[in-house]
This record gives C-alpha cells, sequence and structure tokens, in this order.
C-alpha cells in the first residue's frame, strides 16, 4: 500500500505540473531558416503558468525533447529555436521540480593567469578584453581581441592554463639557454598556435581592434585602454552577458581639451549568445566634451586594404591575420549598426602593420545608450570565404530588424 501511494502521489505532482503546461508558438518573419536563441519575459510566463517566481522550468521541442534554457539577470527565459523561412515551430514549458543541469555554450571568466584579461566564447568564436594589470605595464591595446575556433566546445579554460604552464616551463628553458627544448614547448603549448581547435591570430594593438568604441574628437578617437571594472550578469548556458568600466588612454595631441573632463569613462555591457557571429554591445558615457561624436569599428592591417566594405549599417573586413604568409587563413570581423551611423569612414593610422581604423560614427549626447553588434568568423572553420561573411553579416542584419515573434497559450 505505501508502494501505491508513493506512486499515486508522483503521478498526482506529474499532472499538476502537467496542468500548467504552456505552449510557445515561435515564428519566422524571414525568407531565409533562422536559428537562434530566443527570449520570453520571465515575468509574464510565471503569471500564465500561475508558478511561483523561482520555480524551475524546462522547455520541450514537439518531440518532446528537452532543450537547453536559461533565466538571465533581467528576467528572461531563453532558449534556442530552429524555424523554416516564413514558418514556425512550437515548444511547451513546464514547471518542473529540479532544476536541470545543462551543458554551456557560451562562457567568460577572468585570466588571473593572464593579466586579468576578460576571456569569453560560445560554440563559434572567442573574445577578450584587456585588464588593468596589462594597463599598469604601459602595453598599448585597446581594443577587443578574438581568438578562433574551430569546435562548438568551450576551450578558453584549457588554452589559458596550458598557455600559462608551457610559459613557466619556457622561462625555466631560456634562463638554461635551451633553445631547441624552448620552441619544442612553444609548438605544444603556445595558444598563438593552432592545436586543432583554433588560435590567438589577431592583431590589435593600439587600436579598435575587433568592434570597441571610442569618441572621437578633433578627427581622432580617444581609445579605452583596458577595462576598470568588470561584472559579469550572465554566464551560460545560452548567453553570456558583462558589464564593464573603462578608462580612456593617454592622448597627449588631445590634453588641453580633456584636462577639464579628466575621468572620462566609458560603459559597455556586451553580450554574446549561442550560435551567434555577433556580440551585442550596448555603450554610454556619463560625461564627455559637448564636441564629441561616439564612433565604433575596426582596424585594418597592412597585409590587406582592399577587402573592407562599408556602409552606412555595417563595416565588414576580411583580416589577413597576424602571421598571412604562415597561416593562409583568413579572419572575418564585422561591426553592424541596426539603425544605421550618420558617416562611416577610414582613419589613417599607420603604427606597426596597423593601417589605420575603419569606423562608423554618430552624433552623441552624455547618458545616452547605443546599441551596435560586433564580431568574426574564420575561414579555418564556420565561414569559408569573405563572400560568404558578408551574406552571413546581411542576414544577421536583416534578422535584427525583423525579430523572431514568440507567442504564449495555455494548454
Amino acid at each position: 500500500m505505501r508502494r501505491i501511494s508513493f506512486l499515486l502521489l508522483g503521478l498526482s505532482a506529474l499532472l499538476s505540473l502537467h496542468a500548467q503546461n504552456l505552449k510557445v508558438t515561435v515564428t519566422n518573419p524571414s525568407d531565409f531558416q533562422r536559428q537562434q536563441v530566443v527570449e520570453i519575459s520571465l515575468q509574464k510566463v510565471q503569471q500564465q503558468m500561475d508558478i511561483d517566481a523561482g520555480a524551475p522550468l524546462c522547455v520541450k521541442n514537439a518531440l518532446g525533447q528537452v532543450v537547453t534554457s536559461q533565466i538571465t539577470h533581467d528576467g528572461k527565459l531563453l532558449f534556442e529555436a530552429a524555424v523554416h523561412p516564413n514558418g514556425r515551430s512550437e515548444f511547451t514549458l513546464e514547471a518542473i521540480s529540479t532544476p536541470m543541469k545543462e551543458e554551456k555554450s557560451a562562457f567568460g571568466f577572468v585570466a588571473k593567469t593572464r593579466k586579468d584579461d576578460l576571456s569569453w566564447e560560445n560554440d563559434r568564436s572567442s573574445y577578450r578584453v584587456y585588464g588593468p594589470p596589462l594597463r599598469r605595464t604601459g602595453e598599448k591595446a585597446y581594443g577587443v581581441d578574438v581568438w578562433t575556433k574551430s569546435t562548438p566546445h568551450l576551450v578558453n579554460t584549457d588554452r589559458y592554463r596550458i598557455d600559462h604552464e608551457g610559459n613557466i616551463v619556457k622561462d625555466s628553458l631560456r634562463r638554461m639557454k635551451k633553445d631547441d627544448e624552448w620552441k619544442t614547448v612553444n609548438l605544444a603549448t603556445s595558444f598563438h598556435l593552432d592545436h586543432g581547435d583554433g588560435l590567438d591570430c589577431y592583431g590589435v594593438g593600439p587600436s579598435l581592434g575587433c568592434g570597441a568604441p571610442a569618441l572621437f574628437l578633433k578627427n581622432q578617437l580617444l581609445m579605452p585602454w583596458c577595462y576598470e571594472t568588470v561584472n559579469i550578469l550572465d554566464n551560460g548556458p545560452l548567453r553570456f552577458t558583462a558589464e564593464f568600466v573603462f578608462g580612456s588612454a593617454n592622448n597627449e595631441s588631445l590634453s588641453t581639451l580633456l584636462s577639464s573632463l579628466p575621468s572620462i569613462k566609458q560603459h559597455r555591457i556586451i553580450s554574446l549568445d549561442k550560435g551567434s557571429n555577433y556580440n551585442r554591445c550596448e555603450v554610454w558615457y556619463d560625461e564627455i566634451p559637448s564636441e564629441a561624436a561616439l564612433a565604433a569599428g575596426i582596424v585594418i592591417h597592412k597585409a590587406d586594404t582592399t577587402s573592407l566594405k562599408m556602409t552606412s549599417s555595417s563595416i565588414l573586413y576580411a583580416d589577413p591575420t597576424d602571421r598571412p604568409k604562415e597561416l593562409g587563413t583568413q579572419l572575418y570581423v564585422g561591426v553592424l549598426f541596426p539603425d544605421a551611423v550618420e558617416r562611416t569612414t577610414f582613419l589613417h593610422d599607420p603604427q606597426g602593420d596597423i593601417v589605420g581604423n575603419a569606423i562608423g560614427m554618430k552624433t552623441y549626447t552624455a547618458g545616452q545608450h547605443f546599441v551596435y553588434y560586433f564580431g568574426s568568423a574564420w575561414s579555418a572553420a564556420d565561414v569559408r570565404s569573405f563572400r560568404e561573411w558578408q551574406l552571413r553579416s546581411e542576414e544577421y542584419l536583416e534578422a535584427l530588424k525583423a525579430p523572431m515573434k514568440v507567442t504564449l497559450v495555455k494548454e
């Protein structure tokens, strides 16, 4: 009798949970296939399902399989949806008793072994911005760095660890003047070499790198330097989000103009979703000179100055990598402006292998929040040519302007 009672109680609980199910329909308004992370107001879901805040949920597809989901810091329920052109897909939300453990496809961390880099990645690409210890060394690395990936799995934690351990061994071999052994260890451990899942082959230096924002003053950029503070808001499994505060790089030619505003701070919120080649970036300043404009863009290198494509909505470039002859691959980078910018231009600023920065600009008032997107792909991974990168970026921009529609219906 006791066993039967437990079974009846369990069945009753299952029926109770089933009674609270909510059907979700995701509609694709585009004439091309869409697969992306979609979001719903968590509060709206809880109200319609009549469940308490904090109650765990799961999302199931039309076949009854559980799909990965996530609750974000700003009250969104996320899940990934694949939808045919001009079609729709159906999902079901269920209340469950215990939160599910799900594999992460978006993740970031502060790399303490590498001068506090803030490193983040998803299943397609990887990025980093430089931390306060690097600024204290005086190294001029201003923009966003890109690391290539050829695997959907998270790799940055291992890359940092292996590179760090290799550096310790290499330093010891250097002191003993064992050059051959040093080279052998470097070939096996450096994240500047591809060990089967991608590498760091992008040159940033004193530039915007891939998509950093900056103020535009007196026909030049007031570059952000390393971040001063960072707060990770979401850390997978589907979305990574971090909020940063950046200081500005020293700029002697603007020193007089900026003397009355010595503490200009740039605020950024960056997020990256599973399956996306592009990060969302929201940027604002609390205080700026009245004549400043806001810019965002990408660095252009001497090895390729012809592939740059600029419109009011996008800046796209086939970066030749930092070792064009040795690597033979291309790193595709881009910045997208869904609301368009007032002007795009190329700023000639030769430094080493850098020619300058291609930027989009808009009139800006302190306190405004400006949203744009920056991203990348690698010719040895999911995007094989610059032509394909242009098409993917064009469709991404179209998708931003025509988001998939998510509707909720009680079962």
